[in-house]
Order: structure tokens, then sequence, then C-alpha cells
């Protein structure tokens, strides 16, 4: 079974994210913002760096693999059944990702965004209508024990904190330190890079690390910057070592293939864990109780659905919610990742960011249950069941709880 897996993931991953970002997305910004911040909101023009003789070269290759996989190989033991799920689900991730990717190249909007609702699914409607509500500030969406956590910081060293400019690099230093502090520096890698638009931990790359990415021109405040760690190390990479380690424990599972298994996988429950987190480092730090993620993303991407383009979209939250510009950018380019036309006549809209919120409710949910899927949110409910029913109820703790805590305590 190892064996058939290796062969089955030989061929070079390739990133979602990497592919769904405009080449342009700084240079697009910088032109936006000018003419947003003096209240004129703009389509901007979003340009991709696919080759498309290069993106079929991809899919023909993977197209092979898929068919080899679910033609040759059956499983016939429990625990051979649960790895092909988790194989034939990171194989049929990237295929997807590379018909997107050829999508992309030939400028077929439509195509890209059906293939991105297979890929990451759409929202409920009951979410979209809770994101409605909390914009207009009549639903709250918080967890019990979020009023007992103490205030670490005076009013002052708040507004140090806040004043204080972390760039790329200062965050990069931060990330380096925990990574450091809890022994991952041999796996992990903390990577400045020009391509991404957002902060992503990625468990398995094209070059076979794990990785947390930080775009160029990020900057935040110290206390985002503090939000930041606990958000991508002590969620994000925690799951995804969590996740790697049950597989290659319990499976026999080199890491480099574990690895390969947690890759792309759905992370609604982890993002969800994540902003627990950042809720927690808000009331330590601020003394705020609310926590809840901003409902942006999903109001954003309704309307996008609707066929609302890129200008109304942005214009609309800026002016009736308050928004600043530069946050209805950064909100709006993640919906239309991929997108080349944003005068949007085909409803582009990719959906995959509502994960804040739902896996918010969700972990809330989860937490107050103690499920174990606190410590594995990388697997779903139906994985759970099935490794529960192998091998009992997961032990894997590392040590990488608390790093929030520990910076907090340390500022």
């Amino acid at each position: 079974m190892l064996n058939f897996i290796k062969t089955a993931l030989t061929a070079p991953k390739v990133d979602m994210l990497k592919v769904i970002t405009p080449a342009n997305h700084v240079a697009a910004k910088q032109e936006w913002l000018e003419q947003a911040m003096h209240g004129h909101f703009t389509n901007p023009q979003f340009t991709y760096a696919i080759d498309l003789k290069e993106a079929k070269a991809k899919l023909a290759e993977w197209s092979d693999i898929c068919y080899a996989w679910r033609n040759d190989y059956l499983p016939k033991t429990a625990a051979e059944k649960l790895l092909y799920t988790l194989a034939d689900d990171y194989i049929e991730r990237q295929r997807l990702i590379r018909l997107i990717a050829l999508a992309i190249a030939v400028g077929d909007d439509t195509m890209t965004n059906s293939l991105m609702a297979k890929y990451y699914g759409k929202t409920d409607a009951d979410l979209v209508e809770l994101a409605y509500k909390l914009a207009d500030g009549m639903a709250t969406v918080s967890f019990p024990y979020l009023d007992e956590v103490p205030r670490k910081l005076s009013i002052n060293q708040t507004k140090a904190c806040l004043d204080k400019v972390y760039e790329a690099k200062d965050i990069k230093r931060m990330f380096d330190a925990v990574i450091e502090d809890y022994g991952l520096q041999n796996t992990w890698k903390v990577v400045i890079d020009d391509v991404r638009s957002a902060i992503c931990v990625s468990g398995f790359t094209a070059d076979g690390d794990s990785r947390i990415y930080i775009p160029t021109s990020r900057k935040v405040n110290e206390i985002k910057a503090i939000q930041l760690a606990g958000h991508e190390i002590e969620n994000h990479v925690r799951h995804n070592e969590n996740y790697m380690t049950l597989l290659s424990e319990n499976f026999d599972i080199p890491r480099e293939i574990a690895a390969r298994l947690v890759a792309d996988r759905d992370g609604k429950i982890t993002e969800g864990f994540a902003k627990m987190s950042d809720a927690v480092i808000g009331k330590r730090c601020l003394g705020t109780t609310t926590g809840a993620p901003e409902p942006w993303y999903i109001i954003m991407a309704d309307l996008a659905a609707k066929g609302e383009s890129f200008a109304q979209i942005t214009e609309k939250v800026c002016k009736e919610w308050n928004v600043d510009p530069e946050s209805c950018w950064t909100h709006a380019i993640r919906i239309f990742r991929g997108c080349h036309d944003t005068t949007n006549p085909h409803s582009f809209s990719r959906q995959s960011d509502r994960s804040y919120l739902e896996g918010y409710v969700k972990a809330i949910k989860l937490n107050e249950e103690e499920s174990p899927l606190y410590d594995f949110a990388k697997f779903d409910e139906d994985i759970m069941a099935k490794i529960i029913e192998l091998i009992g109820h997961p032990d894997v703790k590392h040590p990488y709880l608390g790093i929030a805590n520990k910076i907090v305590n340390n500022i």
C-alpha cells in the first residue's frame, strides 16, 4: 500500500494559492488604493503568470496518475481504506488545481469559477444570513470562557504595541523564534514571498518542505503580529504536525507522505480554532470580548455570486459598513483570486474564506464537547471516526500549545 501511495504521489505538488494569486497583485493594489482613498472605486485588471503549455502538460501528467490510482489499486484492510481515502482526496484536489490553472491560463472565468466551487464548495444560506446580522450588529458570536480570560497588558502597554510597526522581516523574526523554540526549525521554514498576498501555512510545498509564507509587503502592529504567531503557528502548524505524527506513528507512514496527505485538506475547523486564538490574544492585549471573525468575506462573496463587480462590492462595504478601503481590498482580492474580469459578468465568487466564520462557529461547539478534533482539525468528522475505530482515541499531543500566551507574557 505504502509503495503504491508513493508512486501515486510522485508528481510535484501544485500550490493552489500560487496558481490563483494575480502576478500583478502588489501593483494593482497600489493603483486601486490611490483611487479608493479618494472615494473612487475601480475594477482592477489582474494578470496571471501561468504558461498554457506547462499547464496542459501538468494536467496530462496528473490525469495519468488519477487513472492508475483509481483503476489499479483496491484497498483490502480498514487501515488501507482510510489511507486510500486520504490519498484519493489529495489526488483529486491536485487534479482540480491543475484544471483551475488551465482555466486561468486560457482566461475562462466561468470555468475557473465552476471548478473552484467544486474545490471549495459553496456557502450555506444560514451562514450568509449570520454574516449580514453580524455586520448590522443584530447578532454576536463568541465562546463562553472568553470572558474569563484576563487582560495582560495595561492601556499604555497596549497603545505602545499598537504604535509599533512590524514589517515582513520583523514578523519572520518572531515566527523563526517560535519555530526554533519548539524545535521545528529542521522541518518548518519561514519565507518572505513576493507572490503571496496573505500569510499562509503549507505543510507540504512543491519543494517538499513545510513552510510559512509571509508576503513581502505585509505590515502590522505588534499585537496583530502576536495574533499571527498564535493563529499560524499555535494552530495551523500544530494541527499539521499532529496530523502528520498521528499518521506516521499509527500507520507507519514517513513524514513526507503524511505531509502530502495533509496538504490542501479542507481547513474550516482549523481556521475556527485559529480565530479562537485571535480572540484570546485580543482579550489579553486589548480587553475586547467579541472575538468573532469579520463577516466581510462572506458578505462580499455573496454579492459577487449575485454578479456585483469588484468596484461595486468594495464601495458598498466601505460606505455602508464603514470598512476602510485597504481592508476592503484585502477581502475582495481573496474572493476574486483567479478572476480576470473583475467587472464580474459571470458572477465569479471564490467562497473559501467563509471558513473563518463557519469554522469559528463549529470550533466553539467542538471545544465545548472536548472533541479530539481540537487537536486534529485537518481531519473531518468522518475521517476522525474511522481513526478512532482503528486505533482508539488518539493521544498525540505536542508541546505546541500556549505559544500565544508565552509571547504575550514576554511582550
